[in-house]
């Protein structure tokens, strides 16, 4: 999928006017970055290539070549990526976040007693507190099973996150930061099937590699989402704090859940949100009358208007 994303960019880079070198993130980056002598790089995922996970030093060796990028720069990737570390800015900035504590190998003997104290209730969320792309989220209904999965995921992962699961309207906001403004695209509603309580790697996976109708049965997009003028600007006004909190940088998407009292939790901040030409931030941009390469074109600006 992202290497689709990545010619769709680069098109709507050329279309633009600029002279584009498609260069993947290994071992040999620094060598073709020097090589090619680019003037900014347009980052399409700095996670995953493949099936293969990387580390997140792509900022980091820009930075030091002094090369400027697009997306948020280290220190918010960095805290993006720490689910933990997000909730904590979320409350600093007087935004909700559903009740959460952080499991090690070096604390799960205290885990029942910690949930009283933090007020985690059942059902629970368990996942990585590192990882995206919905890998290891878990739904689950008690405190055994609990257990049993935190043990199960410690063999793979150094610190998970649990929180207390919140029923209610999944809505995620597309940021795009526009002439030093930051505007929150839409809010657009998730409408997961029944069956599905959470966004897991599987339910992910058959979203970008299924046909339409099958993606449908599993997940819809609702642009904008089905919600009153008035919640959906609080929501909205609230992402904006998120994203200005956290200092993410020319675009973003922030996942929140509603409650039935139309209480707004944040969840987490995707700071390398995916432009696919035909994916929901595109979807939601149309709204405010941006095209595709409207897009690209904005986010490209946001690094040009920050350096002059």
């Amino acid at each position: 999928m992202l290497i689709y994303t990545a010619h769709e960019v680069a098109k709507a880079l050329e279309e633009l006017g600029y002279h584009v070198e498609m260069i993947t993130f290994d071992e040999r980056f620094e060598k073709a970055v020097k090589l090619a002598r680019i003037d900014m790089a347009f980052i399409i995922d700095a996670t995953y290539i493949g099936s293969k996970k990387v580390n997140y030093g792509l900022r980091d060796l820009l930075d030091k070549l002094k090369i400027p990028y697009t997306g948020s720069k280290s220190k918010a990737a960095s805290i993006t990526k720490n689910k933990s570390l997000s909730k904590k800015y979320f409350e600093k900035a007087g935004l909700l976040t559903p009740a959460y504590l952080e499991i090690s190998a070096q604390n799960l003997d205290t885990l029942e007693e910690r949930l009283v104290r933090y007020n985690v209730k059942s059902p629970y969320v368990i996942k990585p507190r590192d990882e995206g792309a919905g890998m290891d989220v878990y739904y689950i209904n008690s405190l055994s099973e609990l257990l049993k999965r935190a043990k199960k995921l410690l063999d793979r992962h150094k610190n998970l996150i649990v929180e207390s699961y919140i029923r209610g309207t999944e809505i995620t906001i597309p940021i795009l930061e526009i002439k030093g403004r930051v505007v929150p695209l839409a809010c657009i509603e998730m409408e997961k099937a029944k069956s599905i309580k959470v966004l897991s790697y599987d339910v992910k996976s058959i979203m970008q590699f299924s046909p339409q109708k099958e993606i449908e049965r599993v997940l819809r997009y609702h642009v904008p989402a089905r919600i009153d003028k008035r919640l959906s600007e609080k929501i909205m006004k609230a992402a904006i704090v998120a994203h200005k909190t956290i200092e993410c940088k020319g675009y973003s998407r922030i996942d929140t859940i509603v409650d039935r009292a139309k209480n707004v939790y944040f969840l987490e901040i995707n700071s390398l949100p995916t432009l696919s030409e035909v994916g929901p931030f595109t979807k939601a941009a149309r709204l405010r009358g941006f095209n595709y390469v409207d897009i690209i074109n904005h986010v490209v600006h946001s690094v040009i208007d920050f350096m002059s």
